[in-house]
């Protein structure tokens, strides 16, 4: 398995609830993630604080699915929160949200995510193949977690 190329990243949402939800590729986040878990001196995540709205959301959406309890996801909420997770407000990032909103047809959450890396020069992993593809080649590209298999 790879690993991750900074002891800095900024971390997608969707990266992040699959250290909570058994989707397609959470051992390998569990795998990517350990030392931010364990030691967090040796790896830094780094998000939006628009994160908690994203991952409240992503849970609620799986308990009216069926496939997560209340009890469940509530738990998940609290480690979500316990997580050493860095978040930045998104205020100062608004406008640069915007802008590669626009320029690159992603969603304003994703253009916090992605205002973000770029305005602390650090990478960014996500597993949202459209937001990869949307950026690939330019000097935003995030990465790709599929790509750390």
């Amino acid at each position: 398995m790879k690993t991750l190329p900074s002891a800095q990243i900024v971390i997608d949402a969707n990266v992040i609830v699959k250290l909570f939800v058994p989707e397609t590729d959470s051992t390998l986040v569990d795998a990517l993630l350990s030392p931010a878990l364990t030691a967090p001196a040796s790896l830094a995540l780094f998000a939006p604080d628009a994160i908690s709205y994203e991952v409240l959301g992503i849970l609620v959406k799986y308990v009216r699915q069926g496939e997560l309890s209340r009890t469940t996801a509530r738990r998940h909420v609290t480690d979500f929160h316990a997580l050493a997770l860095t978040t930045v407000t998104t205020g100062p990032l608004l406008s640069s949200a915007y802008d590669l909103a626009m320029r690159f047809f992603i969603t304003p959450y994703d253009g916090c995510y992605v205002a973000l890396a770029d305005h602390y020069r650090m990478p960014m992993l996500t597993a949202d193949d459209r937001l990869y593809h949307a950026l690939a080649g330019t000097a935003y590209e995030p990465l790709l977690l599929t790509h750390f298999r």
